[in-house]
């Protein structure tokens, strides 16, 4: 990446666009080439779609500087209306010791976390020592400690950082590369709605591989621009969220990015639905709302219905629910090419060939652009 463009830095996040941030011309994620194609344009950043590896990325890209200054201003307003990792319609932010939807005291733990992990350790003989990046206020770390496993977790967030150590939770504060975490520490890896986050998701993974055992595992859960949905509504979809989403993957650039890293997937999934048309920025900012109770529902009994039916589509390798599960393991035969480009080992072992036409490119111009 070369060059820089500043924009105004005490301009409103209400507003906010790529003239009013600093920023930098992006690449794509695996082989660095700023020369995709333009899929659509939303303020004033533009979605580009990766021509020889179909990752999806956001050009100009937010500095670290940038971001963090985001996260500040707008934490206390995401916890309120976006939901779910810092409460809102799914309830109040963490207090310390257990939450009523996670571990202790007798309550009823979330069962996808559970499912989650039940996943990992089946993958590794039994609970071990794990680590979530981007653990927030740590519910995900309750429920893995619940469940006998040795959890910590890191946080750039400096709000959400302090509630999960007042839950009693270990916790790293800072981005991973700032880090001093031992290599070849952790059992197992969990990114849950992380990777679209990371402004270089290849280098982040390249330093989790280099974190995880021999024969560890890592777990990634994250959206699926090449979901029906996603597919469907383009721009428009829910998961398509300035300023915290840098990347986007599908059924076939995730692979792709994994390999590029020196991981080998073992399984690939998709689940879920999200059909929602509203701008979580906009939203933050008084403009529309979040989805009702009853649209959540809706939404989670249409997901449950269509499971039987991605299940079917994924074992023929069509990704279509709305987040995409994979669970992978350093690839011992793995030769990292030193610049992250394309090299004919990790390219050669995913048969991107293989891959059915429809998944290569997930949607053109006119059916995607608002």
């Amino acid at each position: 990446m070369t060059g820089r463009m500043t924009g105004h830095p005490g301009a409103s996040t209400t507003a906010a666009s790529a003239a009013d941030w600093e920023t930098l011309p992006a690449g794509c994620p695996i082989c660095a080439d700023p020369h995709g194609r333009l899929l659509w344009t939303r303020h004033g950043f533009r979605w580009l779609r990766c021509q020889r590896d179909g990752m999806v990325w956001v050009s100009p890209q937010l500095t670290e500087a940038s971001v963090d200054e985001i996260y500040r201003r707008v934490d206390a307003r995401k916890a309120a209306t976006l939901g779910g990792r810092g409460g809102g319609p799914s309830g109040p932010a963490p207090s310390p010791g257990p939450s009523p939807k996670t571990a202790g005291g007798g309550e009823r733990i979330n069962p996808r976390y559970r499912a989650i992990l039940d996943s990992i350790a089946a993958g590794l003989g039994g609970p071990g020592r794990l680590l979530e990046p981007g653990a927030f206020d740590g519910d995900f770390l309750t429920v893995a400690r619940f469940l006998g496993w040795e959890a910590e977790g890191t946080e750039i967030n400096a709000a959400a950082l302090a509630r999960a150590r007042a839950r009693g939770l270990t916790m790293h504060g800072g981005r991973l590369a700032e880090l001093d975490l031992a290599p070849a520490s952790y059992d197992a890896i969990v990114l849950r709605d992380i990777l679209e986050h990371l402004p270089d998701p290849l280098a982040e993974l390249r330093l989790l591989r280099r974190l995880l055992r021999p024969g560890g595992l890592l777990y990634i859960w994250v959206p699926n621009l090449g979901s029906l949905t996603g597919r469907l509504l383009g721009a428009r979809w829910g998961a398509v969220v300035f300023p915290w989403h840098f990347s986007y993957v599908d059924g076939r650039s995730l692979p792709a990015l994994l390999a590029a890293a020196g991981f080998r997937v073992e399984r690939l999934a998709s689940a879920n639905l999200l059909w929602r048309l509203s701008d979580p920025w906009a939203i933050l900012h008084g403009r529309g709302a979040p989805p009702g109770p009853v649209a959540r529902r809706l939404n989670r009994w249409a997901g449950r219905a269509l499971a039987p039916l991605f299940r079917l589509l994924d074992a023929r390798g069509r990704y279509l629910g709305a987040q995409l599960e994979a669970w992978a393991r350093p690839d011992d035969g793995w030769e990292g090419s030193g610049d992250g480009g394309l090299d004919g080992g990790w390219a050669a072992a995913l048969r991107i060939d293989a891959f059915p036409t429809d998944a290569r490119d997930n949607s053109s111009p006119s059916a995607t652009a608002t």
